[in-house]
């Protein structure tokens, strides 16, 4: 796996945000993965890394986006209306 490309590192989210910023960015597209939020996991536990991998990526998202609105920043988001992702 590539650092430059792990959202869950602090250097990339920052990245990130600066681009934003400086309004190097016109869209954003999420992706955010389903280990906790797909309505098809109904196996293990909550606490496991995946999970916990799972919503830190969420909790990214969210905030990133909420950056975005600030700098007018276009967002958009690739869940299901079914997803639990919705709900949290």
């Amino acid at each position: 796996k590539a650092p430059f490309l792990d959202l869950l590192n602090p250097k990339v989210q920052g990245l990130l945000r600066r681009w934003v910023r400086q309004g190097r960015i016109f869209s954003i597209h999420f992706g955010t993965p389903c280990t906790a939020w797909s309505i098809g996991r109904t196996i293990g536990d909550s606490t496991g890394h995946t999970v916990h991998q799972g919503r830190a990526c969420a909790e990214f998202t969210v905030n990133l986006m909420r950056y975005c609105k600030r700098f007018g920043v276009y967002v958009s988001i690739e869940n299901p209306k079914s997803s639990a992702l919705w709900c949290s």
